[in-house]
């Protein structure tokens, strides 16, 4: 007789949607929270809400290990008035402890929104 063996394991999954009206000063605008096992970034988009100047917006990550270095996913790159830009073409998966770094060249000027599922 075969014996079945049923392996089973209890994920949870938190879906978030995340926005930022981005400042001048490099900020973290995700830290992934010790208390779960991983994050998936889904989207990060960002917009340039001013109708006549055009901006730029840099973002970054930082790995736990090491949170003075960041790595960045574009760096100063130009959005021009009433445009969007997806900055994340795929998905990025962060630890417990890593984090998301965002920065704008005039204050609330770009709008950043994102897509994260916790796993637990």
């Amino acid at each position: 007789m075969t014996e079945t063996l049923v392996i089973s394991r209890s994920i949870i999954e938190n879906y978030i949607n995340s926005k930022s009206h981005l400042s001048t000063e490099l900020t973290n605008i995700y830290f992934c929270p010790n208390n779960i096992k991983a994050a998936t970034i889904l989207l990060i988009h960002a917009s340039n809400i001013d109708e006549l100047t055009d901006g730029s917006v840099s973002i970054g990550w930082s790995d736990y290990s090491d949170l003075d270095v960041i790595t960045y996913l574009i760096s100063d790159g130009n959005l021009p008035a009433r445009s969007g830009l997806n900055i994340l073409h795929g998905k990025m998966i962060l630890e417990p402890g890593d984090a998301i770094w965002a920065k704008a060249d005039a204050l609330e000027r770009i709008h950043l929104t994102m897509s994260i599922l916790e796993i637990s």
